[in-house]
């Protein structure tokens, strides 16, 4: 399909965004411009003791959520493995703790949710797009 293809193209130019204290990475960079009220790169401490009672004394969220107290993480596929399966749980049970919702969705479903995005916008706003991209109508 053209507009798959087309799709395919311009997800892997996006470019990364880099800030001084954090990377976004590119699903990350999509994500937010489909949400962009929500606030990024939250930095949550642990408090005192956080380091031996949940191995960090910080924990930073991709996307919190401050209306709904929720927030998003945007996981690779390095988040496949052993070692980080234990690191989100303990992670996540640290935000369940301080009355928080952890939303953990991979990158495949970032893919998914921007192409379902733009295909419901070419189909509302078409017209407007059809003198720009005419090759994909």
């Amino acid at each position: 399909m053209i507009v798959t293809n087309a799709i395919k193209q311009i997800v892997t130019t996006i470019p990364e965004i880099n800030h001084p204290s954090f990377q976004n990475t590119t699903h990350e960079f999509m994500f937010g411009t489909m949400f962009p009220k929500l606030l990024r790169q939250v930095t949550f401490g642990t408090g005192k003791g956080g380091l031996a009672k949940w191995g960090s004394k910080k924990y930073v969220a991709d996307f919190f959520d401050p209306d709904t107290n929720t927030i998003f993480e945007i996981d690779g596929a390095s988040h496949n493995s052993k070692y980080r399966q234990v690191a989100d749980a303990l992670r996540d049970k640290f935000f369940e703790n301080k009355g928080i919702k952890t939303i953990r969705i991979s990158n495949r479903m970032v893919e998914r949710l921007y192409v379902q995005q733009l295909k419901e916008d070419i189909a509302i706003n078409g017209k407007k797009y059809q003198q720009a991209f005419n090759e994909f109508f």
